[in-house]
């Protein structure tokens, strides 16, 4: 026994040894006689204040952070009143030099079993460090996440921004990966087929497109990616609304490091500017071919007209002379008569000529003048019983252009009268809407003609049926080129109707009513 007796001491001075020079302290007495409390030898040290029998619960709290000191009680009450065997806070404790220190404490109840009474057992231990850290810990994690909710931010804005410059843009805008496929477009590129720009991301161009057009646009990916720099293509992609033409820029997409990842490119539609570029290389042989037709016109009539009547004139003037010579003056004088007449008829037909080219009278007094003057001529070459022309325009000039045009569409038309039709009337209406428009209607009761029998410009054919299709063209585009239509109706024997229907308001700048 005494062999146990002395091994029990040495334990219990052994664990005194370790509490003295341990982090933990440890306290046990009566909760309301501070005079039974006892603390290990390491209080002070780790507590900063010197044990002292007088100190009660109060002394205690007084030193407690003031912001601890509910909880602590609270926690205290729930161990005492035996709603919890035990209850472990963390706490601030004022040292004896002002500052504080954090104290992790377990307190819990222990009845002793000789005596019956019931004892505090408490465990104290200094935390300050590990609190710290966790504060740092927190802090730098507070200022983590900020920093990252801050990134987000800015890539958000980045991100809309971005879309904000390509939606804004209304060509088709595209980025693919390395594998060809969209990473990234705009509502333009993916409109084009039809898709929402969702719909196109994640898929490539074997997917969108035929194979054959697909094949394409990713051979021009590679020489892209090959070349290491810009590149322009020609395109034509099927869409919604058939086959489009599309001239596309494209480059390498390179990250940071200038590892090439893919393609941007921004391609625009060219259909309808390499339509206009065709239509004008149209318009402009058919300009040439106008060119030459009037020239061939004009060297015809000058040569069956003037020419042929000056050659005339020289044949009669030199008889006249040959006369002269003789002594024959009576018929040499009637020879000279008859070259003054001739004289004046040639005058006449060269007047006539210059009004075909270009009226004078539709310069100075306008479309209504012209017509009217046009059609006296018309009616007297050709036999015509009449040729009315009836105006509405309320005296208002047009556009130089649209009265040139229209003029132009007349002459044709009662040239087609007069060359084809065999007819004995006709009659030209010139009237404005209420809405602005200008009509232009041509009749005549002549025989008409099928339309599907009439050679067009450029076509072989019969010279006469080639000659009306030219003339019919030449009106045609002279309508368009005022942004008008024209309308042509007829039917063998029943006579033709050539109407030309302007839009809007051409009427002449400056011009007064």
């Amino acid at each position: 026994m005494d062999q146990v007796g002395e091994r029990v001491q040495a334990i219990d001075a052994l664990g005194g040894r370790l509490l003295a020079h341990g982090p933990m302290v440890v306290c046990r007495g009566l909760l309301d006689d501070p005079s039974t409390w006892r603390f290990s030898a390491n209080a002070e040290r780790v507590l900063g204040w010197p044990v002292a029998s007088a100190d009660g619960l109060a002394t205690w709290l007084e030193r407690m952070h003031p912001d601890d000191r509910g909880g602590f009680e609270a926690a205290l009450s729930r161990v005492l009143s035996g709603k919890a065997d035990q209850a472990e806070l963390h706490m601030r404790l004022r040292q004896a030099d002002g500052d504080y220190r954090w104290i992790w404490t377990l307190m819990r109840t222990e009845q002793d079993d000789a005596t019956g009474q019931r004892y505090m057992v408490g465990y104290d231990l200094d935390v300050t460090d590990r609190m710290l850290a966790e504060e740092r810990a927190r802090r730098q994690n507070q200022e983590l996440e900020r920093r990252i909710r801050d990134r987000a931010t800015e890539l958000e804005n980045a991100n809309a921004t971005l879309r904000a410059v390509l939606e804004g843009i209304a060509d088709p805008v595209y980025v693919k990966d390395a594998d060809g496929r969209y990473v990234l477009v705009n509502s333009a590129a993916a409109g084009s087929v039809g898709l929402r720009p969702e719909e196109y991301v994640g898929r490539t161009d074997h997917e969108l497109f035929p194979a054959d057009v697909a094949g394409h646009l990713r051979a021009d990916d590679r020489e892209v990616t090959a070349s290491g720099g810009p590149r322009r293509f020609r395109e034509t992609l099927d869409t919604p609304e058939g086959p489009r033409v599309y001239q596309a820029v494209k480059a390498p997409w390179r990250d940071g490091a200038g590892q090439i990842l893919g393609v941007v490119g921004v391609s625009r539609d060219v259909t309808e500017q390499e339509r206009v570029e065709a239509e004008r290389r149209r318009l402009l042989e058919r300009l040439h071919d106008v060119q030459e037709d009037e020239r061939r016109h004009i060297a015809i009539d000058l040569h069956d007209g003037p020419v042929q009547g000056l050659a005339m004139l020289g044949y009669k003037l030199a008889r006249a002379r040959v006369l002269l010579e003789a002594g024959a003056t009576e018929p040499a004088l009637a020879l000279v008569g008859e070259c003054e007449a001739d004289v004046a008829g040639e005058v006449e037909a060269l007047r006539r000529t210059l009004r075909d080219l270009r009226p004078l009278v539709l310069d100075q007094h306008g479309l209504e003048v012209a017509l009217h003057d046009h059609a006296h001529g018309v009616r007297e070459r050709a036999g015509l019983a009449s040729c009315r022309v009836t105006a509405r325009l309320g005296g208002r000039r047009l556009d130089p252009s649209t009265e040139t045009a229209l003029f132009r569409v007349a002459q044709q038309a009662l040239a087609n009268v007069a060359a084809h039709a065999g007819a004995t009337s006709a009659e030209v209406l010139l009237e404005r809407s209420a809405a602005g428009e200008v009509l232009l209607r041509v009749v005549d009761d002549g025989c008409g003609f099928d339309p599907s029998h009439v050679q067009t410009a450029g076509q072989a054919g019969a010279p006469r049926a080639a000659a009306a299709g030219f003339g019919l063209t030449a009106m045609r585009e002279r309508a368009e080129a005022i942004g008008g239509r024209l309308t042509i109706r007829t039917a063998p024997g029943k006579g033709t109707t050539v109407e030309v229907l302007v839009p809007g308001d051409p009427q002449r700048p400056g011009a007064r009513p």
